[in-house]
């Protein structure tokens, strides 16, 4: 009789703690906190090579960027409090300005990263990407921010949903929806082809939005367009921007939440 109950009172926690994480993902208020979706990890890559230096985009391709990141880091901590945000410098090699962190909790720290980011020689979209991944799926990314008690919360969560809504795909095993923002002005003139870290990431779920700015012609747009995800349409998550403001409204639209299916 005594193991029996036993039985019966971890199986009641144990739905009661897979309901509390569903609540959570689903929009639901637990605990007097309303969660309005999902959490998203995003990690925004910035070109910070010689060139982002031009001023083509006053005051500077570096510094309107750099707003631009800042818009969404801020409209993401006002919308999305829970989302969690890297930001990644790269040229020839790789500089994490900041860690992944809660944007609702570190915001003015991930602003503050983006006042006077150093340059670096080259542009290497490989060393970003994979850089960008280990962000979002290694042992020191995304997932041990949240930490062990939510990844077995939402793990139980997820074993509980019915398979249809497990199958909307690019959920993490975290629970969350991760994602990558590259911006660059240039082309590739270092390291591999970016080609294959980048379907491997779109393979495993993770939604690629690319960006080019400044000058058309010196923008790789093939490559960009390759390394972006692809609208239901089948239309890539590019886009070219020449002009500063237009540029801080599409990263406003950036910071809003998506809603991935698999295909």
């Amino acid at each position: 009789m005594v193991t029996r109950m036993s039985e019966l009172t971890y199986a009641a926690k144990r739905h009661r703690i897979a309901k509390a994480a569903d609540a959570t993902l689903s929009g639901q208020v637990v605990g007097g906190v309303g969660a309005s979706e999902a959490v998203e990890s995003l990690v925004v890559l910035l070109d910070v090579s010689p060139s982002m230096l031009a001023r083509d985009l006053p005051p500077s391709r570096l510094k309107a960027a750099c707003a631009a990141n800042a818009e969404l880091i801020a409209a993401k901590a006002a919308k999305h409090p829970r989302d969690l945000v890297a930001v990644i410098a790269f040229g020839g090699e790789t500089l994490l300005l900041h860690e992944p962190a809660v944007v609702g909790r570190h915001v003015q720290s991930l602003l503050g990263c983006l006042k006077s980011p150093q340059c670096l020689d080259w542009t290497n979209f490989h060393a970003a990407l994979t850089r960008a991944g280990s962000l979002l799926w290694g042992d020191d990314g995304l997932a041990a921010i949240r930490g062990h008690l939510l990844r077995f919360l939402t793990g139980l969560a997820h074993r509980n949903r019915p398979a249809a809504s497990r199958a909307r795909g690019a959920l993490g095993p975290d629970g969350c929806v991760k994602r990558i923002v590259l911006l660059s002005d240039g082309e590739r003139t270092q390291g591999p082809s970016p080609g294959p870290v980048a379907e491997r990431l779109k393979a495993q779920g993770v939604i690629i939005d690319c960006i080019g700015i400044a000058d058309r012609a010196s923008v790789d747009e093939v490559a960009l367009k390759a390394i972006a995800s692809r609208n239901p349409d089948g239309s890539p998550r590019y886009c070219f921007v020449r002009d500063r403001q237009k540029l801080i409204r599409k990263y406003r639209t950036l910071a809003g939440h998506i809603r991935p299916v698999k295909e």
